[in-house]
């Protein structure tokens, strides 16, 4: 039994571990999204160095060790030294599980040194960002044009193992189920149970076409949603609703929350990497 919609845009819980659903347009990649329970959460594509300095990609059968904190961190954007500042900030232990929203390539300095540092750590998961879904686009299509300017730059910084890192980024769900908590790298449409999100809302959402709110201003669901994408000055803290996005690339602090307690941990970004176009996110009416 899966999640089940209950009123409009609520999602109710259920007990099912599973992976369900296909990417549209991307055959290689086997799910929307995945749900996960405790210390027995299985890894998509977990990355590891053998003695030969190449990566391996485990099985899905290899799973964690009991789990510690759940570290959810918002959009690096390829901020290397602030990722890696931040993750000496939390003190990351062994049995910590560190999850990224997605976007953790393109816009900054490093992609690859990011993707890099991720697909070393033994309990990394992500879900997959409008920046990755447009990387392995480019793989699909042979990488004949460039839709943002700022692509041609992380794609200089990942040409050398290219299909390596796009391994690592296919495995990565349209969300994670953890029960209490759903992360996500966009949003959620009101009105459709978790199942029935598509890829495009859950990467790119951010208002109501019909009310031109923001889409969290609907949400009434039972799970917190944890998300970033909408970059915004100071992260949000609801009971139901954290948004990490705190504009790192553009000169702001990279973000993550912790769990079991709640904490939100940050730190500034070195320099502004990218010029700011679009308007802050908004904060809860």
């Amino acid at each position: 039994m899966g999640r089940t919609k209950g009123q409009a845009g609520q999602f109710i819980s259920s007990h099912r571990i599973g992976i369900g659903g296909q990417l549209s347009g991307f055959p290689s990649l086997r799910t929307i999204g995945s749900s996960v329970s405790g210390p027995s959460l299985r890894h998509e594509r977990d990355a590891a160095r053998t003695s030969t300095g190449r990566l391996r990609f485990p099985s899905k059968t290899e799973r964690l060790s009991a789990v510690g904190r759940r570290v959810i961190v918002g959009d690096v954007h390829g901020c290397y030294r602030e990722w890696k500042a931040l993750l000496r900030e939390l003190r990351i232990r062994p049995d910590d599980e560190v999850i990224s929203v997605g976007d953790l390539i393109c816009k900054g300095p490093d992609s690859r040194g990011v993707l890099e540092s991720a697909m070393e750590m033994p309990n990394f998961r992500g879900v997959v960002g409008n920046h990755e879904l447009r990387f392995l686009g480019y793989r699909r299509n042979g990488a004949e044009r460039f839709i943002k300017p700022y692509d041609e730059a992380a794609m200089e910084q990942l040409r050398d193992g290219f299909e390596e890192f796009m391994l690592f980024l296919e495995g990565w769900p349209g969300y994670l189920d953890y029960g209490a908590e759903v992360v996500v790298h966009a949003g959620l449409r009101p009105g459709r149970s978790l199942e029935e999100q598509t890829l495009e809302d859950l990467t790119s959402l951010k208002v109501l076409e019909e009310t031109g709110q923001p889409w969290y201003e609907q949400y009434r669901g039972e799970a917190t949603v944890i998300f970033g994408h909408w970059p915004r000055p100071e992260p949000m803290l609801e009971e139901k609703l954290v948004a990490i996005d705190t504009g790192c690339v553009l000169g702001g602090r990279l973000t993550a929350f912790v769990l079991p307690d709640r904490r939100l941990v940050s730190v500034p970004a070195a320099k502004v990497y990218h010029q700011r176009t679009r308007p802050w996110g908004k904060a809860l009416a």
